[in-house]
């Protein structure tokens, strides 16, 4: 059975991200987070590449993660790489 698509506008994941949390990420992740922004939207299903990207740039318990978690309605726990 094909998974179901979750379309997500950037738009939302940007406005939730805490510029100080951002400024923590690594210049990899920074880029990476840059050209999933510049998409304008992307797959937030379960198994989506850019989701769990997303989640596994911001840790457990900062407001960034927990504001995406909330956008994408992710069942908690996460595994995380």
């Amino acid at each position: 059975m094909a998974s179901r698509l979750r379309i997500i506008s950037t738009s939302t994941i940007l406005s939730a991200t805490k510029a100080s949390e951002y400024n923590a990420l690594t210049s990899g992740q920074k880029d990476y987070f840059r050209m999933i922004i510049s998409c304008g939207h992307f797959n937030a299903a379960s198994g989506s590449k850019i989701r769990d990207a997303l989640l596994s740039m911001f840790g457990e318990g900062t407001e960034t993660r927990e504001a995406i978690v909330e956008i994408i309605g992710v069942e908690l726990p996460i595994e995380e790489p």
